[in-house]
This record gives C-alpha cells, sequence and structure tokens, in this order.
C-alpha cells in the first residue's frame, strides 16, 4: 500500500468512526504527530502541535460548543497527510447555527 493510500485508509477508517459515534475508534486513528489548527482570531486560534494538545483544545472547543457531525464531503489525501472536509452542527448558547470545520489528519 502506498504512503497516499494508507492516509486515505486512516482518513476513512477516522470518517466511518465518527460518523458512528465511536469514540475508542476515532482516538486510536491519532498519532502522535498529529496537528490541530483554528483559523481566526479567538481563544483557539493556530497550531496546537502533537495528539495531546490537539485533544485537549477538542476537548475545550467541545465543552463550550457541542458539535454534532452532518457529513464528511470530502477525503483528500496526499503521502503525509490526510484531509477532512466535514460539516457539522455546532451549538452555542442554546442555539444551533451550522458550521463547517476542516480536520487535518496525518497518516499513522
Amino acid at each position: 500500500m502506498s504512503p497516499t493510500d494508507r492516509a486515505r485508509a486512516v482518513a476513512r477508517r477516522y470518517a466511518s468512526a465518527w460518523a458512528a459515534d465511536d469514540l475508542v475508534e476515532v482516538l486510536d486513528c491519532y498519532a502522535d504527530e498529529f496537528t490541530l489548527h483554528y483559523f481566526g482570531s479567538n481563544p483557539f486560534s493556530g497550531d496546537h502541535i502533537g495528539e495531546d494538545a490537539a485533544l485537549a483544545v477538542l476537548l475545550e472547543v467541545g465543552s463550550r460548543a457541542p458539535r454534532r457531525l452532518v457529513s464528511v464531503d470530502e477525503i483528500l489525501a496526499g503521502p503525509d497527510a490526510a484531509v477532512l472536509v466535514a460539516r457539522e452542527e455546532i451549538s452555542v448558547g442554546g442555539a444551533d447555527p451550522p458550521g463547517s470545520s476542516d480536520l487535518a489528519l496525518p497518516s499513522r
């Protein structure tokens, strides 16, 4: 299996686990070097490098704005990483405005 195929397979496994709400499988997909980037100007903006840092910020964001996966719209893969383009519903203060996020998932 090529590195690109391997990255795509991990991303597909992640997307399936996320859609099934299988947290154990989701967490198993994160590589040690996983990096999460939040755009914009907010308390979470910037790079969160490494599995521990990325998971910590995901937990904090989730506690402030619970979210629900609506769909995974695209999986892009290269030899070093895969990217999921996902649509989520995000709840803030009881409101349910739709939102979207992009997730970069380095292959394991």
